[in-house]
């Protein structure tokens, strides 16, 4: 990845915006999972692999044995976690 600060911060603040979109559309709906819990879902995924651009070029350039997960991967955990809370979050 060969970005700023300011692009990880404008894709995480995005990330954010649609998560918390999503959660209040389910919120008013009175659906399970709401606002807080879609936005939360949202920036954490979108770090998660954030994370993985930024570590992933490092590594290899590196050349540390070290195997990075892909970020579906990183966002099935998440989203099992969320899911543990309510039924219909996601996949």
């Amino acid at each position: 990845m060969t970005g700023s600060i300011d692009q990880a911060a404008i894709g995480l603040g995005v990330a954010t915006f649609l998560g918390a979109s999503i959660g209040f559309e389910r919120q008013w709906r009175q659906r399970m999972a709401g606002l807080r819990t879609n936005t939360l879902v949202a920036l954490a995924t979108s770090f998660v692999v954030l994370v993985n651009l930024i570590l992933r070029p490092l590594v290899l350039a590196g050349g540390v044995g070290v195997v990075l997960d892909s970020p579906s991967k990183a966002f099935r955990v998440i989203c099992r976690n969320a899911a543990a809370k309510s039924t219909d979050v996601c996949c």
